[in-house]
């Protein structure tokens, strides 16, 4: 039974044959399913569904509200579903820290951060590794005992990864975790091919959990499964397109009202409910030996609000669908972008993404995804985002304006800040302030500032931040010092002045300590920038990258390094794509825009094509208020926005509809970033189908880097050619290691697998081999991790092995053919009609 995700969608069967137009309307009619549904399955708007998103965004609200230091949400995925998860855990962890509560999103991608950018072969299926990567993020709780709650999200949309399968069932054993399995294909047709490093299939695991959730379900559900239906993608088997689409429709609907709910924020607009402390419910859920037990409270108070009302999931699933309909109405300019991205494929030019903030990494995402989805050579798409890696992986700033009628009571309740300034040249002291209303007296060298007046003030300074009272207790009394000073072990400090202030303190002498001058900022040690998640330790899989080529904190990934060495050297054969989204830092600064505008003015040359995705003034003014409005007006730069417009070769201008002019809960652009992504989405798409990448709705020219496109592929083979399972895979092996008569495999640097024992006989048997049968026979029994990692080094798989079913190729001859005729759709379609 083929999985819904893996099927070839009716709709597309022909997708090959038409012109731009006709490929936007065909995906606006797949992305239609999102919400409307696929035949008899349940979609995300169904009654099932919208209840398991409720209970989940209940368990979200409590872990918040009630033992933020001491909870830890966990998003994890492999390939497009962990840079989704990375996407979503940023921007909610900047909405969090923003209002006084700890970062507690997790993500975990598999292949770690380096898989942001570029396919790992074989991290999909590692479940060695996805259980370890889930050790690492537990044990930062707690000073490393870990964490006492945890809510696992195993993202999955074909049911397939074992990355995700692993960790599933790991959770499910472990009684501290609760866990949700997120997918988009019914539970019975997940995945049944067992991985042999795993030695179970995701199907098992699946069933495991269902079996889970119906007996917890009783005492409070812990676990939990969201599988909505949103039909075959356009692409086969290309999950990046619908089933991404409706990945971040679904964790943001539960994270946006999660965070509305628990932190009293506006939603989709709308002023917030009162806040419910954790002390007022009556009964709290707590994870003990396996199932969970609720117990009273003590302390009295008004009843926790009810779980999210269904209709404020409803109205988040009514602003996406307004925004994917919005993105449709511009396939006219769509169709002139995507017709300029196939020529510069065809002209062997790049694509070039420049963005900010969410919509940068949109655009980062979508450049990551070209390579596996139809082999491109990594310089084909590229993407730039302003402020390079450093901006992606520190949480986005998120402004807030007190004055606007809209902003939250938890806002407009804080204390007035203090005023905690650096000192000057001329003076060593800091100055302190109780209220920003008051000018600030800058201290004397001889001033003395009672220890309990310091302490108080600190203790305001952390209460404002959020911070927990049993760590506040820590840095207040007597004892504190400035932070930026040398600590001793010895109380009182070492030398003279250290033995005279313990010699005072035997005798009884109260002793004011003065506050340490700050240190100088060459003897400072520099900041890491936060990482995503709090307590990150270099070797976690959320630390930084290790360096190398692929080390994104080289630079190359910013705005500035394409300012400075990609835009000078732009031809006529590239297209350069500036992306704007509709919320504040989702665009270019105006300096950027204007070396762009410049460029184009000077040289001519590049194509220029903008994606601007805007709010009605009118519409922003009602859920926004006047102050936000003029606040964005300003950052606008109008004498350089409409130049770089009247430059642009092509504008693709998205207005978000009425209901989706507010966003989702203040500083989270969802609605933007899922515009961006579909209109790049199609764009790359398009631009490849057109420029022969696809066969009907078939990826010829997929890379092979994981179990699954392995599988994919053969079965690409016997769909398109009509051959046998059996000699499918036997094509396939013989593109992968090259084989013709089978005496190759003896000569061959075959790559082993990662996991020791495995592939070792297969090598050290190889010099036996007489002739091809035998070859053959010998590779199957390898275990399949062995032949995913010396694909990845096989020059294209999937078209060579399409050319050997037909019987007219060896694999020299298709190699050859393959490097005079590049458009691999076009040939593959003589060999075929030939054939026939």
């Amino acid at each position: 039974m083929q999985a819904i995700t893996e099927r070839s969608h009716e709709l597309t069967a022909d997708l090959d044959l038409g012109g731009p137009t006709d490929i936007l309307r065909l995906l606006r009619a797949c992305d239609a399913e999102i919400f409307g549904g696929y035949k008899g399955f349940p979609g995300l708007a169904d009654e099932e569904v919208r209840g398991t998103v409720d209970a989940i965004i209940a368990v979200v609200v409590d872990m918040i509200r009630s033992s933020p230091y001491d909870s830890a949400i966990i998003l994890s995925g492999a390939g497009t579903s962990g840079r989704i998860a990375f996407s979503v855990a940023r921007a909610f962890n900047a909405v969090l820290e923003k209002h006084g509560k700890p970062r507690c999103i997790h993500y975990l991608i598999a292949g770690g951060e380096a898989a942001l950018l570029k396919a790992q072969e074989g991290a999909e299926d590692n479940a060695a590794k996805a259980v370890e990567d889930l050790k690492k993020i537990y044990a930062q709780g707690r000073h490393g005992k870990g964490f006492g709650r945890v809510l696992y999200i195993g993202i999955s949309c074909g049911l397939s990864a074992t990355y995700v399968a692993a960790q599933l069932q790991y959770t499910i054993k472990q009684p501290h975790y609760a866990s949700v399995l997120l997918g988009f294909n019914p539970l019975s047709y997940a995945r049944k091919v067992r991985v042999p490093e795993f030695g179970h299939t995701f199907f098992d695991v699946a069933t495991q959990l269902e079996t889970a959730a119906r007996e917890t379900a009783a005492n409070g559900r812990r676990h939990f499964i969201l599988t909505p239906v949103v039909g075959p993608e356009a692409v086969t088997g290309s999950t990046r397109l619908k089933a991404g689409s409706a990945t971040k429709i679904l964790l943001e609907s539960i994270f946006g009202k999660a965070c509305a709910q628990a932190l009293a924020l506006p939603y989709l607009g709308k002023a917030p409910a009162t806040p419910i402390s954790r002390s007022s419910s009556d009964a709290a859920v707590e994870f003990t030996s396996g199932k969970p037990v609720r117990t009273e409270k003590t302390k009295k108070g008004p009843q926790a609000p009810p779980p999210a009302a269904p209709s404020a999931y409803k109205a988040a699933l009514q602003a996406y669908d307004g925004v994917i309909k919005a993105v449709y109405d511009a396939i006219p300019q769509l169709a002139v972008l995507i017709e300029a991205a196939r020529e510069s494929l065809d002209s062997k030019g790049s694509i070039l993404y420049v963005g900010a903030g969410g919509t940068g990494l949109v655009g980062l995402i979508d450049a990551s995804e070209q390579v596996p989805t139809f082999g491109a050579a990594p310089a084909d798409v590229q993407a730039f985002v302003e402020g390079g890696w450093a901006a992606l992986t520190r949480p986005p700033v998120i402004k807030r304006s007190l004055s606007s009628p809209m902003a939250s009571r938890h806002d407009r309740a804080l204390p007035p800040p203090l005023t905690l300034s650096d000192p000057s040249p001329s003076s060593p002291h800091r100055t302190l302030s109780d209220s920003p209303r008051r000018t600030p007296r800058r201290l004397n060298a001889d001033d003395r500032l009672p220890s309990s007046v310091l302490a108080s003030v600190v203790e305001r300074g952390l209460a404002a931040a959020g911070t927990p009272t049993k760590l506040r207790a820590s840095f207040s009394g007597s004892e504190f010092s400035n932070g930026d000073a040398p600590q001793s072990d010895t109380p009182g400090g070492s030398g003279p002045e250290g033995d005279s202030r313990r010699e005072s303190a035997k005798n009884g002498v109260a002793e004011e300590k003065r506050a340490a001058p700050p240190a100088s900022p060459a003897a400072k040690t520099p900041k890491a920038s936060p990482a995503l998640a709090p307590h990150a330790d270099p070797d976690s899989p959320n630390g930084a990258l290790p360096a190398g080529g692929d080390d994104p904190s080289d630079g190359k990934l910013s705005v500035s390094y394409f300012l400075e060495r990609v835009l000078p050297r732009v031809r006529h054969t590239d297209t350069v794509v500036v992306l704007r989204g509709a919320g504040a830092g989702a665009g270019l600064s105006a300096e950027t825009e204007a070396v762009i505008a410049e460029r184009k003015k000077q040289r001519g040359g590049m194509v220029l094509a903008l994606v601007d995705v805007v709010v009605g003034e009118h519409d922003r003014i009602l859920c926004l208020g006047d102050a936000d409005v003029d606040e964005a007006k300003s950052a606008d730069a109008p004498d350089v926005r409409p130049e770089l417009e009247r430059l642009a070769n092509v504008r693709v201008l998205v207005r978000l509809p009425p209901s989706a002019a507010a966003p989702l809960v203040p500083g989270v652009d969802g609605f933007s970033e899922l515009a961006v992504k579909l209109v790049l989405n199609a764009v790359s798409t398009g631009a490849h189908v057109l420029a022969g990448k696809v066969y009907r709705s078939l990826m010829i020219d997929l890379r092979v880097s994981n179990h699954k496109l392995l599988h994919r592929a053969v079965a690409i083979v016997e769909q398109l050619v009509g051959v046998p399972r059996p000699a499918a895979i036997d094509c396939v092996l013989r593109a992968i290691y090259r084989l013709d008569h089978g005496d190759e495999l003896a000569g061959a640097d075959v790559r082993e697998s990662q996991h020791p024992g495995e592939g070792q006989n297969g090598v050290a048997e190889k010099k036996e081999l007489r002739n091809l049968t035998e070859a053959l026979a010998l590779l199957k029994t390898w275990s399949s991790s062995v032949h995913v990692l010396q694909a990845a080094e096989a020059f294209k798989v999937v078209p060579t092995a399409l050319l050997l079913a037909t019987g007219k190729f060896t694999v020299e001859s298709a190699h050859e053919t393959l490097r005079e005729t590049p458009t691999v759709r076009k040939l593959i379609e003589e060999a075929l009609t030939q054939d026939a």
